[in-house]
Order: structure tokens, then C-alpha cells, then sequence
């Protein structure tokens, strides 16, 4: 009978590095985004504004795709979750017949 073997500590691992990841990357859209509020306050003109619309507009769209990983990452360790708590129960429905 063939088995369907999954390695979750590794599948675990890189799930945490993801979720790892993602928090570096919302630190730095942060970073980000302090900047160009500062930016703001030292250039004038036409070129600020677009420079800051642009900018505004980019964070937002970032910001939308970020929402999408984090909901990404939850999936993956709820999945991670139920794959482990049903083959500790097939495990123990086995071990019972034997």
C-alpha cells in the first residue's frame, strides 16, 4: 500500500519563515512610509505631490497584497494544524484494529 508521506516539521519551518518574512517586510513598508511622510514635510511643488500620490498609491496596493499573505499564512498553519491532529487520529484508529 502505498502511504502519503509529509515531512510537517519542514513544511513547519518554512511556513515560520514566511510568517517571518512577512513581518520584516510590514516593518519596512513602515519604514517606508514614515519616509515619504517626512519627505513631505521638506519638498514642495508639483513633483512632491505626484511623488507622493504615487508613492500613497503603491503602499495601498502593497498593502492589499500583504493582507493576502497574512490570510495565506494563517491557512497554511491551520492546515498544518489539521493534517497533524488527522494522523494522530488515524494513527490511533489504526493502533486500536491492531
Amino acid at each position: 500500500m502505498d502511504e502519503l508521506i509529509v515531512d510537517y516539521a519542514n513544511l513547519k519551518n518554512k511556513a515560520e519563515r514566511l510568517r517571518e518574512l512577512y513581518v520584516e517586510a510590514s516593518e519596512q513598508i513602515g519604514v517606508i512610509a514614515d519616509f515619504s511622510a517626512d519627505l513631505d514635510i521638506f519638498w514642495d511643488g508639483e513633483a512632491n505631490t505626484t511623488f507622493v500620490t504615487c508613492l500613497t498609491e503603491d503602499i495601498a496596493e502593497i498593502s492589499g497584497v500583504m493582507i493576502r499573505l497574512r490570510e495565506t499564512i494563517s491557512a497554511i498553519f491551520k492546515a498544518l494544524e489539521l493534517y497533524m491532529q488527522n494522523e494522530k487520529e488515524i494513527k490511533n484508529m489504526i493502533g486500536e484494529l491492531l
